[in-house]
């Protein structure tokens, strides 16, 4: 026997509520939250949404308010009911008979119970079930999509008080379930401005079961005129919805999602940051799509596991599709996943995530998009022990995103294949320990609002040759006016056929980690304000090759590589570059300088360039085959301090007549050699 909840006396509760003076409306709000005010009630007691417009409920299609002329419970078996007028039961229960078909035509049945039989499933209208009717016996719907009118289920729409936004969210989740049990699989809302609470204590429920959750096998569907809010509260974890408990085959589609990251309490100090419109969170083949996610505490929408990855009830988040939504000014995160698998993130827009408003400040990593598993190594430090996986994310397909404003993609933690693919974006994409990322065939137009930063950063770990990461790839991507197109660190990093046009082209080994290793860089197109290429620490088995670069100072700048104790065997190859030249040989910018200062390992070869190298201090050097043209510079000046143990050979250089091949300012040892090199 399926049964409807009876909703009567919270109606009657509420009528209650709503005939109390301004006084008594007003003891409902708890203190220090500002919920129910004059400001929120018109003239004529109507709520009023979040801009002060009024809130008319969407008229459902139960238009017809003529009484009936006829007695439901004088029905017979196998007999059908028009339902033209309104059915008032009294408070009365009517049992029905055998295959009555009560057909719907704008009429209702009020105020009471209709008991069907057990014996067999009677089909049932949705368009007749309403908060005042109980339904008894075994039904199931007619249509499968059922349209939830706010007016009929007792939602008070507007800002309202916790017990009231309370009951808001028990009645929508009790009839969620109820139409799942009578054969429901869509629940279509089309206008509705609510507020929900489901702020609940941890020792109550998690945060994922005290939202609005969603079962399987069901559509939950929204329009653009649907806005559920979550209750301002002081909880430092709450979700609005959820889908979870190993639930499969969803979609939530369409819609408002609103958080109260302008109207939560912060005051105890903690940093209330996983607070999320939407969780998924041990569940399969569900798909997000239309959605607008809006001013969360913490994540717009948060993809986790149940259970830790190690632990045999693991239940991951797994066959996801998050299509064509919006984010906008989450504080944390737009888009979180901390464990989870085969997730398409496709074509939604991103907008302002971590960003500061006048009312709260972002909280880190104040980014669009994080993926961020907890791992550590049992030993203490990395590859010491074994790695224990608290949570996992592999397989995630980051594609044909717009990301607008503050707010970085960034792959913290992964196991690939992570990709960033044909996304549109102002803020950087950055991976530091991860393995299998591929950010290819993205543009990056730099806002001028933002602090300028690079737009790709392979930030890497701190520490070298990390297990974790290898086979990563930055490729193809479209760079226009950041201060650095791509800065690179770590190791296992492969960066080709990118354009970039920014104030510094490349940088190898950037940031506070230790250097960059077992890296290629090639076939990259670069217009730089100052730096082509810029390289400083450690470049182990670093190769930068065929790249064509224009650097209004320094096509090539490497200034203290592999100049630290116990970096003397390491090497870095620069070889077949064209420096202030393009790949036909043509000369593009004025004949540039480039720079080799406090340099070991570094072979250069093979490299065409309009402009010569000022060598500084260096040593272990192999420069061979390469071809200098230059108005403005010598072909390789020595200066300030001595280079030694180095070799010049078979080098082409053409310099202006007061300008020479080969110009000593500093005297050199016999460890530099010179053969071969042609003087024009």
């Amino acid at each position: 026997m399926k049964n409807l909840p009876n909703f009567v006396l919270f109606i009657l509760y509420l009528l209650f509520l709503f005939s109390c003076s301004q006084e008594n409306l007003d003891d409902l709000v708890p203190l220090g939250v500002d919920e129910v005010t004059e400001e929120n009630i018109d003239e004529e007691g109507r709520p009023e949404d979040e801009e002060g417009e009024e809130i008319i409920p969407e008229e459902p299609e139960n238009v017809e308010t003529t009484p009936c002329d006829y007695d439901l419970a004088n029905a017979t078996a196998n007999s059908v009911i028009v339902l033209d007028c309104v059915v008032d039961l009294n408070g009365q229960t009517v049992t029905l008979p055998n295959n009555v078909d009560i057909q719907f035509e704008g009429g209702d049945i009020v105020n009471g119970t209709l008991k069907f039989p057990t014996s067999s499933v009677t089909p049932i209208d949705g368009r007749i079930l309403n908060s005042s009717l109980t339904i008894e016996g075994s039904v199931e719907l007619k249509d499968p999509t059922f349209y939830f009118y706010a007016v009929r289920w007792g939602i008070i729409e507007g800002k309202t008080s916790d017990e009231i936004s309370q009951s808001n969210k028990d009645i929508l989740q009790e009839l969620i379930y109820y139409i799942k049990d009578i054969g429901g699989n869509t629940f279509f809302i089309n206008a509705m401005d609510a507020y929900f609470k489901v702020d609940v204590p941890l020792s109550v429920a998690t945060p994922e079961r005290a939202a609005i959750t969603i079962p399987s096998d069901y559509t939950f569907h929204m329009t653009d005129n649907t806005h559920i809010r979550m209750q301002p509260n002081a909880y430092i974890r709450p979700s609005l919805m959820s889908v979870t408990e190993n639930n499969s085959n969803v979609v939530i589609k369409g819609g408002n999602l609103y958080g109260d990251r302008d109207t939560h309490d912060y005051s105890d100090g903690a940093t209330h940051a996983w607070g999320h419109l939407l969780k998924l969170k041990g569940c399969h083949n569900v798909t997000v799509e239309g959605v607008n996610f809006e001013d969360a505490m913490g994540d717009g929408l948060n993809i986790a596991g149940l259970y830790h990855y190690f632990e045999s009830t693991h239940i991951p988040s797994e066959f996801l599709t998050i299509r064509g939504n919006t984010f906008k000014n989450c504080r944390r995160i737009s888009l979180s996943i901390t464990s989870g698998n085969d997730i398409t993130i496709d074509n939604n827009t991103f907008i302002d995530g971590g960003i500061d408003t006048a009312l709260s400040d972002g909280e880190a990593p104040a980014s669009n998009i994080n993926i961020e598993p907890v791992r550590i190594w049992e030993g203490g430090s990395v590859g010491v022990g074994n790695l224990k996986e608290y949570e996992k994310v592999m397989r995630v397909y980051i594609i044909n995103n717009t990301q607008i404003g503050e707010g970085e993609f960034l792959a913290s933690h992964a196991d690939g294949p992570i990709v960033f693919d044909n996304n549109t974006m102002e803020s950087p994409i950055a991976y530091t320990v991860a393995n299998g990322v591929e950010i290819t065939n993205n543009t990056f137009n730099y806002n001028p609002d933002l602090v300028a930063g690079s737009a790709i950063s392979a930030v890497g770990p701190p520490v070298m040759n990390h297990p974790l990461v290898f086979d990563n790839v930055i490729s193809g991507n479209k760079i226009y006016g950041y201060s650095t197109g791509i800065s690179l660190n770590g190791n296992f990093v492969t960066v080709s056929d990118n354009y970039i046009e920014a104030n510094t082209g490349i940088v190898l080994s950037s940031g506070s980690g230790e250097g960059l290793a077992d890296a290629t860089v090639s076939g990259n197109t670069i217009k730089a304000e100052q730096y082509g290429i810029r390289g400083t620490k450690l470049l182990e088995n670093v190769t930068v090759s065929n790249n064509e670069i224009e650097g209004k100072s320094f096509p090539l700048y490497m200034n203290g590589v592999n100049d630290d104790s116990g970096q003397e065997s390491a090497k870095v190859y620069v070889t077949g570059n064209f420096l202030n030249k393009n790949r036909s040989g043509q000369n593009t910018y004025d004949s540039k300088i480039s720079n080799i200062t406090l340099v070991n390992g570094l072979e250069l070869t093979e490299n065409q360039s309009n402009g010569g190298y000022e060598i500084i201090g260096s040593e272990n050097l192999v420069v061979s085959g390469n071809v200098i043209s230059s108005t403005t510079t010598h072909g390789f000046d020595f200066m300030t301090s001595a280079t030694t143990n180095s070799e010049f050979s078979g080098n082409e250089i053409t310099v202006a007549s007061n300008k020479n091949c080969i110009n000593e300012r500093v005297s050199l040892s016999s460890s530099v050699t010179f053969s071969n090199n042609d003087c024009m």
